[in-house]
């Protein structure tokens, strides 16, 4: 077999292990194996294979290993199993998810009225926000909005993450998105959106996602199978980053809009560069180091609203910063320079 350029594994295939990669996909990431000292008897984790401490040893790859453990006498003699068994023919990057675990798992955060934070979501008052995402060099070199590792990411009590509760935000004061009878076109969604849109049972709701079993619709954005302007909105956050042919996915939503539908979008922005894309980057290291990510395809830059507008879209741009006070952003887990784009058909 050849070697590749990376395949990625949880060591830990228990309640640590699935929330570590719960986050990973939550990010857009994702784990090739996890990985347990001896066989196990069950086979899968989320249809993930597991295998043994020997098993990932004979896979000829340079490895990125995250350990899903909560014992530091433990996870020190996984480190030394881990370098002992896979040698030293390939690259290793081990990372200890103890303080990840214990942040996410193992504090007892209140939901008491006088907490100083508040979900806009669920509408729980809390101690603090969780911290989530993800940290790569690429994001302290550069500042990326909506990348990169988030001290007051994730509601304790709902789930929702800060791009996700500012997406709430401007759905609530913005859009007529639940209260209209018309017909919503979700990309990638949500949890937390969707139950919000979904409330409105006027609304006729489709889900749709490139993966089997993450939407209701197995659906591409570059080839969307619904006729000429059906939508009278159409959603995708986080999703363009992901996609080669950007050009082409905007032309089937602008397609698939009414002439008076909207677009709602939003992607990670680095906002002290241009967009950078180079087609010559394709594999899953060179990705992470450009991008951020191993399955970015471009970094979005400080001329966002000008690339979009050469589409033919009238843009309007909602930042947290410019809606709300510093006390409001921080009391709510916005990020300060987050953005949602609201696109028309000119």
């Amino acid at each position: 077999m050849g070697k590749v350029e990376y395949s990625y594994f949880i060591y830990g295939a228990g309640k640590y292990g699935r929330l570590i990669l719960s986050h990973i996909k939550a990010m857009g990431g994702g784990i090739d194996y996890f990985v347990q000292t001896n066989e196990p008897n069950c086979e899968r984790v989320e249809g993930i294979p597991i295998i043994s401490l020997e098993s990932m040893a004979k896979i000829k790859a340079d490895k990125i290993i995250f350990i899903a453990m909560n014992n530091t006498r433990v996870i020190r003699e996984i480190e030394k199993n881990i370098f002992e068994q896979c040698g030293s023919d390939n690259l290793i990057r081990v990372y200890n998810c103890r303080n990840f675990i214990s942040d996410n798992l193992l504090v007892t955060y209140s939901t008491d009225t006088s907490g100083s934070k508040q979900c806009v979501v669920c509408g729980n008052h809390v101690r603090t926000f969780l911290p989530g995402g993800i940290e790569n060099e690429i994001f302290r070199q550069h500042h990326i909005v909506g990348g990169g590792l988030r001290q007051n990411c994730k509601c304790p009590c709902c789930g929702a993450i800060d791009r996700e509760r500012w997406l709430y935000y401007v759905l609530e004061k913005y859009t007529d998105i639940s209260r209209i009878s018309g017909k919503v076109l979700h990309f990638a969604p949500e949890g937390a959106i969707e139950t919000h849109i979904r409330r409105n049972v006027g609304i006729d709701y489709y889900s749709c996602d490139l993966a089997q079993g993450k939407a209701m619709h197995v659906v591409d954005i570059t080839d969307i199978p619904y006729k000429d302007g059906l939508f009278d909105y159409v959603i995708c956050n986080h999703v363009l980053e992901h996609i080669a042919d950007e050009e082409k996915a905007v032309s089937e939503i602008k397609r698939v809009l009414k002439e008076n539908g909207k677009w709602i979008f939003s992607f990670p922005i680095c906002t002290d560069m241009r967009t950078y894309e180079d087609r010559a980057i394709t594999s899953p290291e060179q990705r992470l180091k450009a991008y951020g990510q191993t399955d970015h395809v471009r970094l979005y830059g400080n001329d966002f609203a000008e690339r979009f507008e050469r589409y033919g879209l009238k843009i309007r741009i909602y930042s947290s910063r410019d809606e709300l006070e510093e006390a409001q952003i921080d009391k709510y887990g916005f990020i300060r320079d987050d953005i949602i784009l609201m696109a028309e058909k000119i």
